[in-house]
């Protein structure tokens, strides 16, 4: 029985990797909604059939892609929170900056923007890392104890009905901050504090 060596298992790892970013080069440019596997694979320089040995068929390719970027968004609201949460030692700034660079991946691919948040697999796992840091912040006391799944889920559902409005109308009328902001009100954080936390994060994010 023929056993795939490991510079076979290597170069057959690489060649996903190429095609994957390939895709998401595409995605990036017209959306997931707009991919087709002659395109990635005319991007990723590679034979059809090449591709098709890689993944059975586009949707295992869009999976991986946002299973990809999932975990990548993940990665960077959890640092994030944490750096600003020990930073400040407050777990609501934690929050702050974990919408605020959840914000600011978004809109870095807007065209990804529309589609991507509308995959349920992306949809869950964004709004329970917004769960799990407001029930952090309500724990400390820095917001009323509430329905942490409510909450985040509606943060996430603002700040994402606003990007897509803003990119609908070719408008900046909600910058960063103003986005911030709005979620933090969403999960329960007064006004001024909402807007002292959005502008204080915004700028540890852009830095």
């Amino acid at each position: 029985m023929y056993r795939k060596t490991p510079q076979v298992l290597a170069r057959l790892a690489d060649k996903r990797d190429a095609i994957l970013t390939a895709a998401a080069a595409v995605a990036a440019a017209r959306g997931l909604d707009d991919l087709t596997v002659h395109g990635v694979a005319a991007h990723a320089k590679v034979a059809v059939g090449t591709l098709y040995g890689h993944f059975p068929n586009l949707d295992e390719i869009v999976a991986a892609l946002v299973a990809e970027r999932l975990a990548g968004d993940l990665a960077a609201m959890k640092a994030a929170a944490d750096l600003a949460a020990h930073q400040w030692a407050d777990p609501l700034r934690g929050l702050g900056a974990a919408i605020a660079v959840y914000v600011h991946r978004l809109r870095a691919s807007p065209r990804l923007t529309t589609s991507l948040t509308a995959r349920p697999a992306y949809r869950t796992g964004i709004v329970r890392e917004l769960e799990r840091q407001i029930g952090r912040a309500a724990s400390r006391g820095k917001i009323a104890k509430q329905s942490s799944a409510i909450l985040a889920m509606g943060a996430y559902g603002a700040v994402n009905a606003s990007i897509l409005a803003s990119m609908d109308d070719g408008s900046r009328r909600k910058h960063g901050p103003a986005l911030v902001a709005m979620a933090l009100r969403t999960a329960g954080v007064d006004n001024d504090q909402a807007w002292e936390i959005a502008t204080m994060t915004s700028e540890l994010v852009a830095a």
